[in-house]
């Protein structure tokens, strides 16, 4: 049966077909998924539906899809150190790890660092001559394993925004392969709130970026002795200044509700 990938808008009242799916455990070949890409099926739609962005040779690149013109937004990715690269783990895919901003201006996404991670390699078995599938991927016990250098980029200036922090863990909250749901933009697209997780799952972080400038504050930290693991995800109520957290720190699945910013 053929599985076939749909584009919707936020409010999901339209859903265009965008091609084959693609992407999986096992999926691909060769060094990393996305590497090379294109405007096709692996391309991820702005909530206007007028752009459209995509891998290309480790940098991102836009679309106009209307015109169908297209511009470099990075130039400075390369091999192993590219942007909004999903190969880091068995579910790898070609699709850019993008959160687009509510006005369809800005990406939030990174720049992931594997140069120097280890390889998988998987041989698959079938009638004939049998393929190799490799790319990178950290296993316990690894010194290096990939690190994810937050961005914001301004599709309209093509300028790049770094956020001001050390590089994160390529981890979720929900599990290791890293998660959108871990990101949330503030509905004037001026605020990036997102979760950074450590290796070993113990300790996780809220923080808010400026989108402008690439500042970044720590609103709170959980760490636990064991393992920490949000099983219900974790929401900010930008209208009014708050945030809905699950956490276990009692023994208990529970939700928290604080503030996001400290009243004076």
């Amino acid at each position: 049966m053929e599985t076939r990938r749909w584009l919707c808008d936020v409010q999901g009242t339209t859903c265009t077909a965008a091609g084959q799916a693609r992407g999986g455990r096992g999926a691909g070949g060769g060094r990393g998924a996305g590497v090379r890409g294109g405007a096709g099926a692996s391309a991820v739609t702005s909530p206007d539906g007028k752009r459209a962005v995509f891998i290309r040779d480790w940098n991102l690149w836009v679309r106009d899809v209307a015109t169908g013109q297209e511009k470099a937004l990075t130039t400075d990715g390369v091999k192993d150190f590219g942007y909004a690269t999903d190969n880091a783990g068995w579910a790898r895919n070609d699709r850019a790890i993008v959160l687009w901003s509510p006005d369809s201006k800005k990406i939030a996404t990174f720049q992931q660092d594997e140069r120097n991670v280890g390889d998988m390699y998987i041989v698959e078995t079938k009638v004939g001559h049998p393929v190799l599938q490799f790319w990178k991927y950290p296993l316990p016990g690894d010194d290096v394993v990939a690190m994810l250098y937050r961005v914001i980029i301004d599709t309209d200036a093509g300028k790049t925004i770094r956020f001001q922090m050390t590089p994160d863990f390529h981890r979720a909250t929900l599990g290791d392969n890293f998660s959108l749901s871990d990101m949330t933009w503030s509905p004037d697209a001026a605020q990036l709130a997102f979760v950074s997780t450590s290796r070993d799952h113990k300790s996780a972080v809220l923080r808010v970026a400026d989108a402008a400038t690439g500042a970044v504050r720590t609103v709170f930290d959980e760490t636990v002795a064991t393992h920490f693991e949000s099983r219900t995800g974790w929401r900010v109520l930008w209208a009014t200044n708050e945030v809905i957290w699950y956490s276990q720190r009692d023994d208990w699945g529970e939700r928290y509700q604080g503030l996001l910013v400290k009243n004076d």
